[in-house]
C-alpha cells in the first residue's frame, strides 16, 4: 500500500532499456515509493524502440516522462555542436526543473550520465542524491568533480567507484552496494 506524501523526487535516468543501471534504478524507484511522489524523467535524445524500463516502471504505478533533458554523452564532449546541444539541453532541463519540481524536492540523478542537471538543481534551491555506477578515470575525475560537488549526498555502488572520486568526495560518499544481483 502506497503513502501519500507531499515529498517528491524527481529521478533523472540516461536510458529507457533494461541493462545494469536500468535494472539498479527500477529497483530503486519501487522502494522509495512508499515514501515519496516519485517522477522518473527519462531522455528523449536516444529513439528507444521498446521502452523497456519505462514499461516497468508504469506497471508499477510510477509516474513517467520523456523529455529532453542534459546527458553527457561522449558523443558530444567532443564538438562544437554537441557543446551547443548541451547548452540547449541545459535549458530545456531548467525549465523542465522549474514546472515539474518546487523548493524542498529531492533531485536524483542515476548515473555520471546526469551530472549536469546538478548545477542547474542547486540553482533552482533543490536537494540534489547522486547515485555513481562508474570507476571514474583522471580525466572524468577532472571533468564529473565539479557537478558533482553540487550534490548533498553522493552514493557509489562500490568502494571502487567510491575510490575512484576525487577525495573530498569521496569522503562524502556513502556506499550502497547494487541490490539487483545476478
Amino acid at each position: 500500500m502506497k503513502m501519500e506524501t507531499t515529498q517528491r523526487m524527481v529521478i533523472f535516468h540516461p536510458s529507457d532499456e533494461m541493462h545494469g543501471a536500468d535494472q539498479m534504478i527500477l529497483a530503486t524507484v519501487r522502494a522509495l515509493s512508499s515514501l515519496f511522489t516519485v517522477l522518473v524523467t527519462l531522455p528523449t535524445d536516444v529513439a528507444y524502440d521498446e521502452h523497456n524500463l519505462s514499461n516497468k516502471l508504469v506497471e508499477c504505478g510510477i509516474d513517467v516522462r520523456h523529455t529532453r533533458f542534459v546527458v553527457l554523452r561522449r558523443s558530444r564532449i567532443f564538438s562544437v555542436r554537441g557543446v551547443i546541444r548541451t547548452i540547449l539541453d541545459s535549458v530545456h532541463t531548467a525549465t523542465y526543473l522549474h514546472r515539474n519540481s518546487r523548493a524542498g524536492d529531492v533531485i536524483y540523478l542515476n548515473t555520471s550520465a546526469c551530472l549536469l542537471v546538478a548545477i542547474i538543481s542547486k540553482i533552482m534551491r533543490r536537494r540534489i542524491v547522486a547515485h555513481i555506477h562508474e570507476v571514474w578515470r583522471p580525466s572524468e575525475r577532472r571533468l564529473l568533480g565539479f557537478p558533482l560537488r553540487f550534490c548533498d549526498l553522493i552514493i557509489s555502488i562500490s568502494e571502487a567507484v567510491r575510490e575512484s572520486l576525487p577525495s573530498d568526495l569521496s569522503r562524502r560518499s556513502v556506499v550502497v552496494y547494487d541490490c539487483t544481483g545476478p
